[in-house]
């Protein structure tokens, strides 16, 4: 038995697209630094050595970035996928002692 693809009824709707705007990404990179300033003060409010804060920060942005492969709204796709690549390349740079802060 075969299935015809042709006759889809919108049942299996996905977007192809992800609106990569000015806006998105502003809110993407705000919500990033976020991200970043939260895993640091629960690092430090907790005692943790610094090294975790960087890895806490990567975590949440690869979570982000997953996030962002699987939401329906091209938007919030933009925005989620933003977040993500700042938060992780701030992770590495934060796990290899180059911190901003």
């Amino acid at each position: 038995m075969s299935h015809d693809a042709s006759h889809d009824h919108g049942a299996h709707h996905e977007v192809d697209h992800v609106e990569d705007n000015l806006a998105t990404r502003g809110m993407g990179i705000v919500l990033g630094v976020l991200v970043v300033f939260v895993s640091v003060t629960i690092q430090r409010s907790m005692g943790w050595h610094p090294v975790v804060g960087g890895v806490l920060t990567g975590l949440i942005g690869m979570v982000f970035g997953a996030m962002g492969t699987s939401v329906r709204g091209p938007m919030t796709a933009a925005i989620l996928g933003w977040a993500g690549g700042i938060a992780f390349f701030t992770s590495i740079a934060m796990f290899l002692g180059l911190r901003l802060f």
